[in-house]
């Protein structure tokens, strides 16, 4: 008995113990990129700080809540706190075997349930969010939750009220957590409608949504002071074509840019981006026409279609969408059929692989050039000065007692509501004076917006 379940569990543990390796040297290899550094330093609050300036942001704070218990525990780190997003994604890698060996796999096949658990796993995409400062593997995982939940509502004859209570809580928690996942609830409650009788979801589910929407009364108000400020100054480009070629680019080559040219991409690369996503939509849809396979399609296709009209196509907010995608392809292969089922897991595991140059460098989302320059060559006992906030955020990651970083509020800086944590906290490494901080520092590293400079006594080296 204990053999055969240690058995069972053999696609689990390769696949953690694959994902866990990696994920170690990820989380010291990547340079961060700023919104891993606005993570870093908004959790230096409390928890009334950290609700105040993420009100100013963009998203909820539940998240950052958590990450704070988490730094309490073991430290504010750039390692520490990318580590809490790779056990959301373990977390996430738990979740799927579940769902595999429970909702999908009929008969147990150990190759099969292994090859779809490292497809997601090894995806450049998810290994990167897995191992960044940002909510985005702990949206994955709140989502698998969700969908085991509606699964097990599904399945049951007679619905108890504790499959509703856990559904409520969860609902929750999504929505504490990231706006995006309104999608993912979205798509579950088309299908719940769908396909259980009307009659006897409709009202339980009305009441379970009714409860979520209560709880989440206390931050309604932050929610339409982050709406109204985003309709002011949206940074995300209207959607179009070239903006769906990029989004698939980062879905499939994970941000390489030598594949796919954002300006003006090549027609072939568009091309293979949605043949991609039809192919396998379509041979899923072929081979394994289930109830769940109906769930996986409405939670690729309801945020898919939302994001894109709302101007919002942007793969980390998609993540769960991303995996559902992977999920599909490689669940197809359990079905009965001839060899065009395993057409979407070759294509993956032939195109996926292409990311993996870029993810083990320097990352794939933006890391500026300054940042990742000036890290390489600041000199031991030289401070850095930033010219801005967000350059000064993406240094102070790195601050210890060996490098000391400051940031001169002087020069020009952006006016986003969320960075006046910076002025607020930076005390003692805020300067004033510029001419005279150069002269009282030996050696100093002024990083600009897109380069950097030395100064030994006040004076420029070339």
């Amino acid at each position: 008995m204990y053999k055969q379940k240690i058995k069972e569990l053999l696609p689990l543990i390769i696949t953690l113990i694959v994902y866990i390796s990696l994920s170690v040297f990820l989380i010291k290899n990547l340079y961060t990129w700023f919104d891993e550094s606005f993570t870093s330093y908004l959790v230096r609050y409390d928890f009334a700080g950290i609700a105040h300036y993420t009100s100013d942001d963009v998203h909820p704070p539940l998240y950052y809540f958590l990450l704070k218990i988490w730094t309490l525990i073991f430290g504010g780190s750039l390692s520490a706190i990318r580590a809490f997003s790779t056990f959301f994604g373990a977390l996430s890698i738990v979740s799927l075997y579940i769902l595999i060996k429970n909702f999908i796999s009929k008969k147990y096949d150990a190759f099969k349930i292994t090859l779809v658990l490292l497809l997601v796993a090894l995806s450049p995409i998810f290994l990167f969010f897995a191992t960044q400062a940002r909510m985005y593997s702990m949206n994955v995982f709140l989502s698998l939750v969700s969908i085991l939940l509606v699964l097990r509502i599904k399945q049951s004859k007679k619905i108890e009220n504790w499959h509703w209570i856990s559904y409520t809580l969860v609902v929750v928690v999504m929505m504490y957590t990231h706006y995006y996942l309104a999608l993912v609830i979205l798509a579950e409650i088309i299908w719940l409608i769908i396909i259980k009788k009307r009659e006897l979801v409709c009202p339980k589910l009305a009441v379970s949504i009714a409860g979520a929407v209560v709880a989440y009364i206390p931050w309604i108000p932050s929610l339409l002071r982050q709406v109204d400020s985003f309709k002011k100054g949206s940074w995300q480009p209207k959607s179009t074509l070239t903006v769906f070629s990029k989004f698939l680019n980062d879905v499939f080559f994970f941000f390489n840019s030598p594949v796919v040219s954002y300006d003006g991409a090549p027609a072939i690369y568009e091309v293979f981006g949605i043949v991609f996503v039809l192919v396998i939509l379509i041979l899923g849809l072929k081979f394994t026409r289930t109830k769940f396979t109906y769930l996986l399609f409405l939670l690729i296709v309801v945020p898919l279609v939302f994001c894109y009209i709302t101007n919002m196509l942007i793969a980390r907010y998609m993540l769960t969408s991303i995996i559902c995608l992977f999920l599909l392809a490689g669940i197809t292969m359990f079905s009965s059929g001839n060899f065009l089922k395993f057409i979407p897991v070759v294509l993956l595991i032939c195109v996926l692989p292409l990311g993996y140059p870029k993810l083990f460098t320097v990352g794939g989302n933006g890391a500026s050039s300054a940042t990742i320059q000036g890290l390489k060559e600041v000199q031991p006992g030289e401070v850095v000065l930033a010219e801005d906030v967000v350059r000064y955020m993406d240094f102070a990651v790195y601050q210890s007692d060996s490098l000391e970083v400051y940031v001169d509020t002087q020069a020009h800086n952006e006016h986003w509501s969320s960075l006046e944590m910076v002025t607020d906290k930076t005390g003692e490494y805020t300067v004033y004076d510029y001419d005279k901080f150069l002269k009282e520092h030996e050696k100093v590293l002024v990083v600009y917006t897109d380069k950097i400079q030395h100064f030994v006594n006040g004076k420029p080296v070339e």
